[in-house]
């Protein structure tokens, strides 16, 4: 299901960016704000959707994937900003504020949420019976990330080991795709 949309919106962008190239762009009448935002809108989306589903393609689709591609958009304009568009005389596009605003905003909470998620801890929710009567199905509960070894989020590359598992230790694990 998340594929649809994210391919949805990859066809939704792509659309509206050579209609803007092909069709709205040709003759003399300017085009109207609804029109001119939706393009802002889209050129600005499209490039990001587009990593996406490439990523998606290779890796699948994980909530690390989308912190990690969300973190390093919203990063690059951060750092885009502060370092060329500041100095120019006004924004290069109409959309140009309110994209370098939601950046500032949601750059350090996904920065956040990332190293948290990807090396501190990460909830998990049961999926059988297994552990019954200590663990219930659909019971949460939160992994320590660190206690065996860091992995890079994404790609599950382990970085360096901390330890090994001891007995009585509740392992999580992902059942291979």
């Amino acid at each position: 299901m998340a594929m649809q949309i994210l391919l949805a919106c990859t066809v939704f962008t792509g659309v509206v960016a050579i209609l803007n190239v092909t069709a709205w762009r040709s003759g003399d009448q300017p085009m109207s704000e609804t029109k001119e935002s939706l393009v802002e809108f889209s050129n600005s989306v499209f490039p990001l959707v587009l990593c996406l589903v490439i990523l998606q393609w290779f890796f699948g689709f994980t909530l690390a994937l989308v912190l990690v591609v969300l973190t390093l958009y919203s990063g690059v304009v951060v750092l885009l900003n502060s370092l060329f568009w500041k100095k120019r005389n006004g924004p290069l596009f109409t959309g140009q504020q309110v994209l370098v605003e939601y950046s500032r905003s949601f750059f350090p909470v996904l920065l956040v949420v990332l190293v948290v998620r990807s090396f501190v801890f990460e909830p998990f929710r049961i999926p059988s019976g297994s552990m019954m009567p200590t663990l219930l199905q659909g019971d949460f509960i939160f992994v320590q990330k660190f206690a065996y070894g860091l992995r890079l989020p994404v790609t599950e590359t382990k970085i360096f080991e901390t330890g090994s598992p001891d007995r009585g230790d509740v392992i999580v694990f992902r059942l291979p795709q």
